[in-house]
């Protein structure tokens, strides 16, 4: 986590843009969602977004 959050800094600092689009952190959400409902359900989910 520490290590994430110099990156940030050091990204901000040196105006370098993040290679993290909003679409991957869209997809990496759909991804801990389905897991939480497949644990919850016990069925295999499908995932609504792509990367």
């Amino acid at each position: 986590m520490y290590e994430d959050v110099m990156q940030l800094v050091d990204w901000v600092r040196d105006g370098t843009p993040s290679i993290v689009t909003a679409e991957h952190a869209r997809h990496v959400i759909d991804i801990i969602e389905s897991g939480y409902r497949a644990a919850t359900t016990g069925q295999t989910q499908d995932l609504t977004t792509t990367f």
